[in-house]
Parts: structure tokens; C-alpha cells; sequence
């Protein structure tokens, strides 16, 4: 299965010249300190357009002993390869061809996008001996759909967005198995459709084309089935006719439009904290591992190497895990290691020694990113969004946002330092994205450590959470966008910078699904 490519693109943008605020109603207060700046404009959802939903084709073909009379010139097989042909090349394409006759064989063992093993079970659709058993037929394409939505959703639950359309072609009645061959078909159908009872898909649809004489036996009974499928009824006079492209029958991905649920904007190099007994303050955190500087001092490791060990775990969640950033762990559990499977900052390593997800970038789907809870110290694997540990009288989700410590009662800094945000919907835009007004006001700079001929730089990082307006699933998307501050620069030149950045200047990344 596909996977797309995902990585964040990272732009430096140049703050020129300080721009008079806009102040959304939700806002408490503005700051205007020289060493602020502020995100404002309008952002807009995910295009529905821009998601490569995953499409599963299943083709189902007839090869009883009649089809060496009705298709001699094997139409079916050039019709199969038809399809393949123009969607095998899109890369959230996959197929499973099974045959069928006294019994059915699944010839790709499931779906695949494996070329050779397409054109291989294509090419066994020449096969034209036996009786025909609907019944074994749909039995084995529901095992290959469920086995496809049970590897989706160990996957991110991608599976809630996946299409699987049916094409399914027969040149007469089911002959097999006896006693009632016909009503047996319909059963195994039903449970075939049934599939959208069980799991959480995107849709499913079964195409039912039948090759022969109108009005027969064959003909009545396929309408029946591509009814029950929620299908479109393909009738072929002569095999000649056979196609199952340009006939109505859609086997492009599903277009969801999808609304902002929420936005978090932090600066990864800032963290609330204290030093001693001066109250809390924002620290610098020079390698955005989640410790302050000044405490990777105190630990003797390194403010400019998030890993100082180089055990694949920043020292932060080495900390957190009560373990030795000096020292080398051994293997990562399960034999995982750097790679960032869900591209969320937290590497597969780190994943698995928090119990986390390392396919899904909200383990416990509480709206908060992973690596969000893990630096600022909340449980990414429990729901605590809602809870206040500090009581300081605001919730998780809000210190986060507001760019404050979960874990320590800071409401004295709350009007210097703390985050000022907005979220307001305006409306649907003229492509059908909904569309905000989003402010982002009082986000601290600090003067961060840098190797030696190197300026320093605070990393801002904006978070777009987003659901799909349909309900298919309750998993959300994230999309992740960077500003870099040269604040080298920044301070150097305080009176010729703007402080104001709006979002069109940013670029955005979509962390989509894990699929294999």
C-alpha cells in the first residue's frame, strides 16, 4: 500500500516592521513587547481534493466452462487489465483479482499494488471450466476486504476514509453450491455488504455486470445483485462490449471535506519554568528536548544535542523516563529506533519506550499531539486534556495552548508571557474549504545557544488539527507547519523587525496515515 511522502517544510521568514493587532473577542489582552510576535490572517481547512484516500479494487471474475462460449476471445481479461492499467499507477491504488467457478481462488492472496503479481492473476482469468458459485465468490472477496480494513486500521485508522468497489462480471445464473445455489449467493452477499455494519470505512459499492441475452435468467438475477451491492448494473449484449471504465461507475477516491477542530502555535525553544526561587519565568530550551538549558547544565548534558547519548531518546524523555541521558539505553523495545513512522518529532525509539503510538500522531486521541504532551509534561497516553494538576484553575489543553506549564502554577506570568488565541469560523470559501479567523497574539521569543559562527534560532511550530465534517472517523489529521526566527538577528535588530506573520506565509505538511 501506498504511503506518501510527508516531511515539513521549513521556511525563515524575515520579521520586518511592528503592525497594529487585531483583536479577536476571545483575546484578553494584547502585548506588544518588542520581543513578541503574532500570527493573524485567515486559514482554511484541508482541501478533500489534496487527500489520497486509499482505493481497493476488487475484480471479480466468472471463468466457469460457459465463458469459453460467451468470451472465447478473453474480452474479461483485456477489461481486468483495462483497470489496472490506469489506476495501478496511482499510488493509494490496490487490487485483489479472484476468479471463480466451482470455487473461487483469490489470485493476488489479498490486495497488493505488486505488478508482477497483478499481471499474473490476470492472466489466470483465461480459465473457462466448471460451474459457478457466487456463494464463494463473495465469501472470498469479504475475507480479502476484511483482512485489507483490519491492516488499515492497525494503521491510523486509515480505513475510515478507504473506498472498495467491486467489479464483478458472470455470464449466468450460480449453478453452485446445490440445494439453492441462488439464495445462498444472496446470503453470502448480504454479508459481503454487511461489511459497512462492522467496521468504519469510507464506502462500499459492488458493480454487477452480466454477459449475455437480456431479460434471461442470468440478466434478472444480476440487477438483483448490483441493488443489494448499491451498485451500478452492467449489461454486455457480446463480449466485445466488455469494460468497466466510462460506465458510471466511480473508482475515484472519497473527497471529505474536513473542519479545523484546533490549532496549538508554540515555540519549541520555550519553556515555562523556574530557576531556584525566582518564580516562574519562560526558559530557554536551546535543543527543543524539553529540558531548559540551564537544567541540561546542572545534568551535564549537551543544550545543543537533544540526544546527548545518542540512544535515539532525547534527553528530555530520558529524564521523564527516570533514565540516564548520559548512557546509552539498550536496543529500543521491539527493535525500533530512529525512524518517525508518523512523522510527529517522536522517533519510533521514543514510541515505544513512552507506549505510544508510533503509527498515529494522538495516541490517546485527546487532541493534543504526542510530542506536545511529552515536552510540556502532560500524559500522552491518557485523555487529560480536561484535567488540571497545578491547580492553577486552567486545564491542560489551555496551558498548552497559552504556551505554559501544565505541572506548575504560573498564572503569575499568565499576562506577560502566556499565549493570546482566537479561533472564529468565517465561513465556506469558494473551493468548499471552511475557512477561519485565527489570531495568535503575545508568542515569546528567547535567546537561544548556537554553535560557534552560527545565529541562533527559535523554531515555532503550529499544529492544524482537523476531522472529516462526515463522521466517517473520530480520528483527527494534523497538519504541521514551521516558522524559523533567526533571533540572532532578531535581537540585534529589534527596531526593524515586524512582528507580525500572517498564515498564508506559512507552509503546511498533512501527517497522513501510516499504510504498508
Amino acid at each position: 500500500m501506498w504511503r506518501k511522502k510527508i516531511g515539513v517544510l521549513i521556511q525563515t521568514i524575515a520579521i520586518l516592521a511592528l503592525a497594529a493587532c487585531s483583536v479577536g473577542a476571545d483575546l484578553e489582552f494584547i502585548q506588544t513587547q518588542s520581543d513578541r510576535i503574532s500570527i493573524t490572517g485567515e486559514i482554511c481547512s484541508q482541501d478533500p481534493f489534496s487527500i489520497t484516500s486509499p482505493v481497493n479494487i476488487s475484480i471479480v471474475i466468472d471463468v466457469s466452462g460457459s465463458m469459453a462460449t460467451t468470451d472465447p476471445s478473453l474480452f474479461r481479461v483485456s477489461a481486468a487489465q483495462q483497470v489496472v492499467n490506469k489506476y495501478l499507477p496511482k499510488e493509494n491504488y490496490k487490487f485483489q483479482i479472484i476468479k471463480f467457478s466451482n470455487a473461487a481462488e483469490n489470485l493476488t492472496s489479498g490486495f497488493t499494488r505488486d505488478p508482477t503479481i497483478i499481471n499474473s492473476a490476470i492472466g489466470a482469468l483465461s480459465q473457462a471450466d466448471g460451474g459457478t458459485n457466487y456463494q464463494d465468490a463473495f465469501n472470498s472477496t469479504r475475507s480479502g476486504i476484511e483482512q485489507e480494513i483490519i491492516d488499515l486500521e492497525d494503521n491510523q485508522g486509515s480505513a475510515a476514509t478507504a473506498y472498495f468497489p467491486i467489479l464483478f462480471l458472470s455470464d449466468g445464473v450460480p449453478t453452485l453450491p446445490s440445494g439453492n445455489p441462488q439464495g445462498n449467493a444472496i446470503s453470502a452477499l448480504n454479508l459481503l455488504m454487511g461489511i459497512k455494519n462492522i467496521y468504519t470505512i469510507g464506502d462500499l459499492r459492488l458493480h454487477a455486470a452480466f454477459l449475455g441475452a437480456a431479460n434471461s435468467a442470468g440478466y434478472i438475477f444480476m440487477q438483483q445483485v448490483a441493488a443489494i451491492g448499491l451498485g451500478i448494473f452492467l449489461h454486455f449484449q457480446n463480449a466485445s462490449d466488455i469494460s468497466f471504465l466510462d460506465q458510471g461507475i466511480d473508482l475515484e477516491p472519497l473527497h471529505i471535506p474536513y473542519s479545523l477542530v484546533n490549532l496549538f502555535v508554540l515555540n519549541m525553544n520555550a519553556i515555562s519554568g523556574s530557576v531556584g526561587n525566582s518564580g516562574p519565568t519562560i526558559l530557554p530550551d536551546s535543543d527543543m528536548d524539553g529540558l531548559p538549558d540551564y537544567r541540561e547544565l546542572e545534568l551535564g548534558t549537551n543544550p545543543l544535542n537533544p540526544d546527548t547519548d545518542g540512544d535515539n531518546t532525547r534527553d528530555g524523555v530520558e529524564i521523564l523516563r527516570l533514565s540516564n541521558p548520559l548512557v546509552q539505553d539498550s536496543l529500543c523495545p521491539g527493535g525500533s529506533n530512529a525512524q518517525d513512522q508518523d512523522l510527529d518529532g517522536l522517533t519510533d525509539c521514543e514510541e515505544a519506550k513512552l507506549f505510544t503510538d508510533e503509527k498515529y500522531f494522538d495516541t490517546d486521541e485527546d487532541g493534543i499531539p504526542d510530542l506536545l504532551e511529552v515536552i510540556r509534561g502532560t500524559d500522552p497516553t491518557i485523555p487529560d486534556v480536561s484535567l488540571d494538576p497545578d491547580s492553577d484553575g486552567r486545564p491542560n489543553v489551555d496551558e498548552i495552548k497559552r504556551n505554559l506549564n501544565p505541572n506548575y502554577n504560573d498564572n503569575s506570568i499568565l499576562e506577560t508571557y502566556g499565549y493570546q488565541h482566537s479561533l472564529n469560523f468565517v465561513g465556506i470559501n469558494a473551493d468548499g474549504l471552511y475557512c477561519y479567523n485565527a489570531e495568535y497574539h503575545n508568542i515569546s521569543l528567547v535567546p537561544t545557544l548556537s554553535l560557534s559562527g552560527q545565529n541562533a534560532s527559535n523554531e515555532i511550530w503550529i499544529y492544524l488539527i482537523q476531522r472529516p465534517l462526515d463522521g466517517s472517523t473520530d480520528k483527527n489529521t494534523v497538519a504541521l507547519g514551521k516558522i524559523i526566527v533567526d533571533v540572532t538577528a532578531f535581537y540585534q535588530n529589534l527596531g526593524d523587525f515586524n512582528n507580525e506573520v500572517h498564515w498564508s506565509q506559512i507552509p503546511f505538511e498533512y501527517l497522513t496515515p501510516v499504510t504498508p
